[in-house]
């Protein structure tokens, strides 16, 4: 008997670390094609988001960010970006403090992954500041923490080499008096220059309000 129990055993644990073996093996790939299914939904909430369908849209970015959720852990970035995503439906159906809630985690996981300046912090932190303007509180300490962030971030390495870049560019402009090309709109400056600005008043460079940038129009 002792020695059939032993046997048994024995299999019983074979088979457990086959059975997690192959697990951690075939994981990854599952993992990968199950966090894309969460970008299509958050792709298709958005679409419905547009379309002003607050509810359905609501509904698929709470799949996506429980997909993320379960797949990466409360704590990975892919977490941040469904949060992020989902301030707007909030935001238009008027319900302020989802909205606040929603972003204050994402900036707390950005935060803790991106370090202390990263576009994706100055992102949610212009948002949240709109969120609060929008619900009577006081966004000015987040609107220039924003700010600083952005001319931080535009002092970086790489700005400064698209920067030495540009005589070039203005000289063959030049040679083509009447010509004139429009620049592409550089949202970090825009904002930079909204610094400090009423929230809701102030536009952007192509035309477009605050509001209608925040809600992604």
């Amino acid at each position: 008997m002792r020695t059939a129990s032993k046997i048994f055993t024995f299999f019983f644990l074979a088979v457990v670390i086959s059975v997690f073996t192959i697990s951690g093996m075939v994981a990854p790939a599952q993992a990968q094609e199950t966090i894309a299914e969460a970008k299509k939904l958050s792709a298709r909430a958005n679409t419905l988001r547009h379309q002003r369908k607050f509810d359905k849209a609501e509904a698929l970015y709470k799949r996506s960010l429980k997909i993320r959720t379960t797949v990466l852990g409360a704590g990975h970035t892919e977490v941040g970006h469904a949060l992020f995503e989902m301030a707007p439906v909030y935001f238009r159906k008027n319900e302020f403090h989802k909205a606040e809630r929603v972003l204050k985690s994402a900036l707390a996981i950005y935060e803790k992954n991106l370090g202390s300046d990263h576009s994706h912090i100055a992102n949610t932190l212009s948002r949240l500041a709109y969120v609060y303007g929008a619900n009577g509180k006081s966004a000015s300490s987040i609107q220039t923490r924003a700010a600083a962030m952005r001319k931080r971030l535009a002092g970086a390495p790489t700005r400064m080499k698209r920067k030495a870049k540009a005589p070039t560019r203005q000289k063959r402009m030049a040679k083509a008096p009447g010509r004139q090309k429009k620049s592409r709109v550089d949202r970090r400056s825009q904002m930079e220059k909204l610094a400090g600005a009423p929230i809701g008043q102030e536009r952007l460079a192509d035309g477009r309000t605050l509001r209608e940038w925040f809600e992604g129009r």
